[in-house]
């Protein structure tokens, strides 16, 4: 099974939009789909440890990656500036 089709046999609705989603951020993100849950569709940064994005449905996901910019790390000691705001990860009752 490939990594972006989560469970066993679970597969998202619309599976090709969520395909080309995929392939279009596979280098950054790692993209999820858990049904049952209150935001189903998550990306999960590659680099930026505990970066999440979640959404409810696919467009709002699209939306969010392609708008998204990750921090980028200054070295002169200066905050890192991101045009969202990043809110920690909240548990969500599965």
């Amino acid at each position: 099974m490939r990594s972006y089709a989560v469970g066993l046999g679970v597969v998202p609705p619309d599976y090709a939009r969520f395909c080309g989603l995929h392939a279009r951020h596979r280098l950054v993100w790692r993209l999820t789909y858990e049904p049952g849950q209150v935001v189903p569709y998550r990306a999960y940064h590659r680099v930026e440890d505990g970066l999440v994005v979640a959404a409810d449905t696919l467009d709002e996901l699209a939306f969010a990656l392609e708008e998204f910019t990750a921090p980028i790390h200054a070295h002169s000691g200066e905050e890192p500036v991101a045009r969202f705001t990043i809110q920690p990860a909240r548990e969500v009752d599965r």
